[in-house]
């Protein structure tokens, strides 16, 4: 089977969801909005974004003022103070290659808030998933304590006839018995599992949650065009490139390192005529146009600098090649899963519960003919209680499997539903 029939099928035919029911694509947009991790990664983005232009500005002259109490005498007069600016003069190459740096480190902070946000929406529908399995199995509790509720008034029906036998209630007590007490442990499962869907959604665990609404179902595509998507979008892959574009960044500034840096300024003393106390008329007052250099003396240190940027570079390469087999093979392992799951789930709606439930129907009626013992018909009960609880896992195992398949692949949630 295909993806394209696989995600043909609809993952459970129910009727639309109600405003009693949680819509899971409005849960994942709701925890888009609130969950503090994603409020957190976005802000980590706004502020990377926000060091760019500052980073490639260029240095700011540096103004040095000088006074003497005690005037040093020179052959124009004895000289009071004296201004000296200095200006850096960088490379505007090592400057650009900051400022993509910046840039690159800006678009990595992005593509991880986008990470987080795949991560947060998978949380939501695996957490959702798990509470309707629970209601399920609640569900198939009850419908069960039903029929063993039937059961034990034939067999006491029986019983007050003659046709029966007081073993045959005792077993049907014995079975409620087992199921009032999986009453008790799904309903506390129910309350931990609702906690679990507050806590993805970043709000109070105690926070009443509905019922949860079926899954819709996701359109048709094949395994194909689901990597071809991963390997052009992902937020994971995405943001080692920009890793990568930043060490890049970060090899060229490093072959600066060992460049001559120049820088330019001027320098003004002040000269008073000599025999003249400071303010008076000045003499010979002394500007001068400076420029220096500096001399990169230490030439295996700048190299050693360039070489380990070098090899900061491979390391992200080699790092985002890993990443996107890991990608690859997790969108064809949950594919192989969900159609599993998938298999499993239609077989046993289609096939096996129909036999089960026909089963219990037949030997209930044998049963109360006196032509089937009530072991037989508890058998039965049981063996359909079994069956229906592997459908309801199997679709809940569906569900998990397409959520850590939309993860796997990369593509950002729907933002939309209502509740």
């Amino acid at each position: 089977m295909n993806t394209a029939a696989l995600l043909l099928l609809p993952l459970l035919a129910a009727p639309p969801p109600s405003k009693t029911t949680l819509d899971v694509d409005a849960a994942v947009t709701r925890a888009l909005v609130q969950n503090p991790r994603v409020a957190a990664a976005e802000r980590a983005a706004q502020a990377a974004g926000a060091t760019i232009d500052a980073v490639g500005a260029w240095p700011e002259p540096t103004l040095r003022l000088t006074a003497s109490p005690l005037p040093i005498e020179t052959r124009n007069g004895p000289a009071w103070a004296s201004a000296a600016l200095a200006w850096p003069l960088p490379w505007t190459g090592e400057l650009d290659a900051a400022t993509e740096g910046a840039a690159a480190m800006a678009e990595a902070a992005r593509q991880r808030a986008a990470e987080v946000r795949l991560a947060v929406a998978r949380e939501v529908r695996l957490a959702c998933a798990a509470l309707r399995l629970v209601e399920a199995e609640r569900a198939i509790n009850e419908h069960t304590t039903d029929i063993l509720k039937r059961f034990v008034d034939l067999a006491q029906t029986r019983l007050a006839v003659g046709r029966g036998t007081q073993n045959d209630v005792l077993m049907a007590q014995v079975e409620l018995a087992r199921l009032e007490n999986q009453a008790i442990d799904l309903a506390q499962q129910r309350t931990t599992r609702a906690a679990a869907v507050n806590l993805a959604l970043g709000q109070p665990p105690s926070t009443p949650v509905p019922p949860v609404a079926p899954a819709a179902t996701p359109a048709a595509e094949a395994l194909d065009e689901l990597l071809a998507w991963m390997r052009a979008h992902h937020p994971t892959l995405a943001r080692f490139d920009a890793d990568i574009a930043a060490r890049r960044a970060a090899l060229r500034q490093a072959n600066y390192a060992g460049v001559p840096r120049f820088d330019v300024g001027l320098a003004y003393t002040y000269v008073a005529e000599p025999d003249k106390p400071a303010g008076a008329d000045p003499g010979r007052d002394a500007l001068a146009v400076t420029a220096g250099v500096r001399l990169p003396l230490w030439g295996d240190s700048y190299d050693a600098r360039a070489d380990a940027a070098a090899h900061a570079v491979g390391a992200e390469e080699a790092k985002r090649q890993d990443a996107e087999q890991m990608a690859a093979y997790q969108v064809i392992e949950n594919h192989v899963r969900a159609e599993t799951a998938l298999r499993q789930a239609r077989l046993l709606d289609g096939t096996v519960l129909p036999l089960a439930r026909q089963s219990v129907a037949v030997l209930e009626e044998a049963y109360a003919a006196d032509r089937a013992g009530f072991l037989q018909l508890l058998d039965a009960e049981r063996a359909l209680e079994r069956f229906e609880l592997e459908h309801a896992r199997a679709r809940a195992a569906l569900e998990a499997r397409l959520a850590d398949l939309q993860h796997a692949v990369g593509r950002p949630p729907k933002e939309g539903g209502a509740e």
